[in-house]
């Protein structure tokens, strides 16, 4: 029998169906209509596009080059490894069930509402590998140092970990700081229906009530042994405090310096010999005394003592290290002089080591691995990965991070300079040889240049909007080629007062190098200028008085202004003006987000299912979080060096701190 094919080509998710009918069938069928034609469909899977291809041939075999800078091969291999971090994280927070965290909790009955709890879900799945991970990650820095081929082996048996975090017990190993009992903990009780219910102040009931070690509220008890008659309760704050005790024994005993004092405010060793004369030094000599007088070492001993009725707080340690600033004998007996603004900014940076952070490293993991998702997230978007432009966009980001570090070098203690994500990539691509990028910086900018973990979000927009109009004057290009509506109100915030029928007659008839570009930006008006964007991963709210109040205000002011600039521009130019989009996109669901401005981190970041928020910090002189009232920067309280555009006023010898000119959001 004849058989007539007909080929109707339907690309649903890489798969393209042939479908195959018969011509006797089709005249029955058409003269008894009451169903259809029957069909055979054969499929054929579509081999998917090869995104190795282009990484292929990559030359990793020199890490070091005569300028120190990195190459086009380096930024692809990259963005690889970030790709890779991407599909993890989703893999983790798409896996229902995972910790015992269920996708059916989000039982709210408005759509908007259940798209902010499955969000939420996915976020606390995540939150949990990446504390497991940190974890991890400690074990390793204690046990393992070897590569190779028995890498894996050497891990799990000195660890005593699986080489796949999933395949580990639900459970974390906690010694009792006062026994040293070990305790098997849950990592989460977010694992049940009640704690992703909400109570009357809108909060979910698990950010109060969820107790695991990966939990805000983190508590267990212990019988110890060495207290009989008391049960002993262990918080997240009482390991901080615990941390901080051991670190003061050491310093005590073997001359080991506190967390974030080796180097100066520049990033650098200083050159001074001895252990007296280093003002980076100062918060060791101030903690440890003299032979003859060891006063604060006593006190914070007694404040950091383990005691059932009071287990002491980095509070109360703050408040001592204050009693010891005020008091001029002491002072005198270990340092000879007053504190000089850089020995207080050393004293505040050691202490960002301790505040909310128990690990130990000096700053907190999870936090940072948090940061750095936005980011991941980003170069996802942008693409990159699948572009066969992708080696002349990284040699043209590259001549772009070059002018950038131009401009970080002409910074003062008031300015930040501030990356797009396209000189960002560069900039972290740069920052995975340390030696390289070390004797880069140094020789190049006098100082290391340290890629602050927070930054204020305010400051961070000042910044960039300084650096879009430095950029722009000094190479005649545009910084900022995204067509998004803040770096629109950006870019109008500097633009000439001349109107553009000036410009043309100032530059002979023709158009501006500049106007040109903006005219190329706004005829695209595609994805691609994302890359263009503010980088601002690392952009924190500090958690402060009226004063960030205001400042937040007037800068939301100022960018309507320029944004209002911005749509009368584009309508006097035939264009559509720039949309402000009122949803963030978070872990897979659009959420309302009406007052949320670029230059903020990750605006769905759920401060209760941290043990430390990692998008906020405190910078209010006295409070939590924020040591010592009488030191000076409130960068450095939360982690930033200390110097340039986080630290007002100084004595002469400040020079800048490492991360002031080098912002990155």
């Amino acid at each position: 029998m004849f058989k007539r094919r007909s080929k109707i080509p339907e690309t649903v998710q890489g798969k393209r169906a042939e479908v195959i009918v018969s011509q006797a069938e089709i005249r029955t069928r058409l003269e008894d209509d009451s169903s259809p034609p029957s069909y055979t469909a054969t499929t054929t899977q579509e081999v998917p596009p090869d995104i190795s291809s282009a990484f292929s041939n990559l030359d990793l075999t020199n890490l070091s080059t005569p300028s120190h800078t990195p190459t086009p091969d380096q930024c692809l291999a990259h963005l690889k490894l970030l790709e890779a971090f991407h599909v993890l994280r989703e893999d983790v927070y798409q896996r229902d069930g995972l910790f015992g965290i269920k996708d059916e909790y989000a039982a709210a009955s408005d759509a908007q509402q259940c798209a902010e709890q499955l969000a939420g879900i996915r976020q606390k799945r995540w939150q949990v590998y990446v504390s497991k991970a940190s974890k991890r990650f400690e074990k390793w820095w204690e046990t393992c140092y070897d590569a190779g081929a028995e890498a894996k082996s050497s891990f799990e048996s000195r660890t005593n970990h699986c080489w796949d975090s999933l395949c580990d017990p639900p459970t974390v190993d906690i010694k009792c700081p006062a026994c040293g009992l070990l305790h098997a903990l849950p990592w989460t009780t977010w694992d049940n229906q009640s704690a992703w219910m909400k109570n009357s102040n809108g909060d979910y009931c698990g950010e109060h009530d969820a107790i695991g070690y990966a939990d805000k509220n983190f508590i267990f008890t212990c019988k110890c042994s060495t207290l009989s008659r008391h049960q002993y309760q262990t918080t997240h704050g009482v390991l901080r405090v615990q941390k901080f005790r051991r670190d003061c024994e050491a310093l005590k005993y073997y001359d080991s310096p506190m967390h974030g004092t080796c180097l100066d405010n520049n990033g650098l060793p200083e050159k001074l010999a001895g252990f007296v004369k280093r003002k980076s030094f100062f918060p060791n000599r101030f903690i440890r005394g003299d032979t003859s007088t060891q006063m604060m070492l006593r006190n914070l001993n007694a404040i950091t003592d383990l005691k059932p009725s009071n287990p002491g707080t980095m509070n109360s340690v703050c408040l001592e290290i204050e009693k010891g600033l005020g008091n001029s004998d002491y002072i005198n007996t270990v340092n000879s002089h007053r504190p000089t603004a850089n020995e207080r900014i050393a004293l505040r940076r050691m202490m960002s080591c301790y505040w909310e952070n128990a690990s130990p490293f000096s700053l907190d993991l999870v936090g940072a691995v948090i940061r750095q998702g936005t980011f991941i997230e980003k170069m996802h978007r942008i693409d990159w990965i699948h572009s066969p432009a992708a080696r002349f966009t990284m040699q043209r980001l590259l001549t772009k991070y070059d002018r950038y570090l131009v401009i970080v070098s002409k910074c003062n203690k008031s300015r930040i300079a501030v990356p797009t994500l396209d000189v960002d990539l560069a900039w972290h691509t740069h920052q995975l040889n340390p030696p390289q990028y070390y004797r880069h910086t140094v020789t190049r900018l006098n100082k290391y240049l340290n890629h602050d973990d927070k930054i204020e979000d305010t400051v961070l927009s000042t910044g960039f909007e300084w650096t879009s109009k430095t950029y722009q004057k000094m190479y005649n290009e545009l910084y900022s080629e995204c067509t998004c509506w803040y770096c629109e109100a950006i870019r109008e915030s500097h633009a000439p007062a001349l109107s553009g029928l000036n410009l043309r007659k100032r530059f002979g008839g023709k158009a501006s190098v500049i106007e040109e570009q903006l005219n190329q930006v706004h005829s695209a008006m595609d994805q691609s200028a994302e890359m263009n964007h503010i980088s601002a991963h690392n952009s924190i709210q500090p958690d402060t008085a009226s004063d960030r109040t205001i400042c937040e205000r007037n800068l939301r002011i100022k960018l309507e202004c320029d944004y209002r600039k911005a749509v009368v521009k584009a309508r006097k130019q035939g264009r559509e003006p720039p949309v402000r989009d009122e949803y963030y996109h978070a872990y897979g669901f659009p959420l309302y987000m009406p007052v949320y401005v670029p230059y903020q981190g990750d605006p769905c970041v759920s401060e209760g299912m941290y043990t430390a928020n990692p998008s906020c910090a405190t910078v209010v002189p006295g409070a939590s979080g924020n040591c010592v009232a009488g030191t000076c920067s409130g960068g450095a309280a939360f982690g930033a060096c200390g110097g340039g555009g986080s630290c007002s006023g100084g004595d002469g010898d400040d020079g800048g701190g490492c991360g002031g000119c080098g912002g990155c959001g």
